[in-house]
């Protein structure tokens, strides 16, 4: 591992998803390191790959065009990779691919996920991965077994095969994923909670806002595995994570609520840096019948409202749109302040029962008050 001189750090550039994707390509291109054949296993011919950077399309949803980003695909969408090197994807976005390649009838596509180490990946991206026939890569290697991209550059030998040049920006580059590895191996291992986070100041390269999204990426997994060790169907659940738009990064789970009726459309739960809410997502055009359903929560006896019902609530916050404002918001019902002390296990097991407890008794207080506020 090397921590000196590093050309990915000297220029601020390894934190940028943009220049991970262009050393992909770089990589696919250098025909002598064989990735092509040897690390993505591709069955479709090199010759007749061109792979395209940053290609944008167009795409209907609902009637109302949207642009879609492909990070690296062939001239005929036969070959296409979808780069995550700082976070999670969601299911949506997976499908959006996919509904843009049906749309085209391109039905024997190679579609790649790249993500910075597989077990990241939440038990609902995994699951539409395997039924949809995306492939997971990942740049490092964490308690897997290692076919990452920094295993197989490591173990090739191009020593006097390339040019001087192409060999340093290489090595360079293995030595940048040695230290991330190093750096996200370290948290992994670790197992103190949220707080702990503050110890790792100034060591390695990943800044401490990185750091701490990593690690809440982290505890997402293993939320979500354990979820799933409990019975929990993989798709009842969306993962969704925010480490760049928000000032503190958040991981959270939603469930849907399938009735169109429904006053609240999806549940959630999440952590924002070291705190944990419950909350719901509704329409707009509801949250005045929402702010009447809060209310009849207080003579509720089921336990996983029980916080809820604790909490003094501003309801006067819930937004209040017109009859056809379909726009959505999202409202928080309770926080939970993670303890300093709490260990990691213990802050993946308190957000297990929370999330159990409280969608399913929220789900079914929701079904049973629909008639909340209507006008007869």
């Amino acid at each position: 591992m090397q921590e000196d001189f590093n050309i990915f750090n000297l220029l601020s550039s390894g934190n940028k998803e943009l220049v991970h994707t262009s050393m992909l390509q770089f990589l696919w291109e250098t025909e002598k390191l064989g990735l092509h054949q040897s690390f993505f296993k591709s069955t479709k011919d090199k010759k007749e790959i061109t792979l395209l950077k940053e290609k944008s399309v167009s795409i209907k949803i609902n009637g109302v065009k949207k642009r879609l980003r492909f990070d690296l695909v062939s001239s005929d969408y036969d070959f296409l990779l979808e780069n995550k090197f700082k976070a999670t994807p969601t299911r949506r976005q997976l499908e959006l691919y996919d509904r843009f390649l049906a749309d085209n009838k391109q039905d024997g596509s190679e579609k790649f996920l790249f993500v910075l180490y597989k077990n990241q990946v939440t038990q609902d991206v995994k699951a539409y991965c395997e039924d949809f026939g995306w492939q997971i890569k990942s740049y490092i290697g964490i308690d897997e077994q290692n076919d990452s991209l920094l295993s197989y550059l490591t173990g090739l030998k191009y020593k006097g095969m390339l040019s001087s040049e192409k060999e340093f920006l290489i090595k360079q580059y293995i030595a940048y994923l040695e230290n991330v590895q190093a750096n996200i191996q370290e948290l992994v291992e670790d197992g103190d909670g949220l707080y702990k986070i503050k110890k790792y100041i100034g060591k390695g390269i990943m800044s401490v806002r990185e750091k701490q999204f990593h690690y809440l990426l982290h505890i997402q997994s293993e939320i979500s595995k354990s979820l799933k060790e409990k019975g929990v169907k993989e798709y009842d659940l969306e993962t969704t994570n925010d480490g760049g738009a928000n000032v503190v990064p958040s991981i959270a789970f939603w469930q849907s609520l399938t009735n169109k009726d429904q006053i609240i459309k999806s549940l959630y739960f999440g952590i924002d840096g070291d705190t944990m809410k419950i909350g719901v997502e509704y329409r707009r055009k509801d949250g005045e019948r929402l702010r009447d359903m809060i209310r009849e929560i207080g003579s509720s006896n089921m336990n996983g409202l029980k916080s809820v019902k604790q909490n003094k609530q501003n309801i006067d916050r819930i937004k209040k749109g017109k009859k056809n404002d379909n726009k959505t918001s999202v409202y928080s019902l309770a926080t939970y302040t993670i303890k300093e002390n709490q260990k990691k296990n213990d802050v993946v097991e308190d957000a297990v029962k929370i999330i159990r407890s409280y969608f399913a008794d929220m789900k079914n207080f929701s079904s049973d008050n629909q008639h909340i506020g209507r006008k007869s």
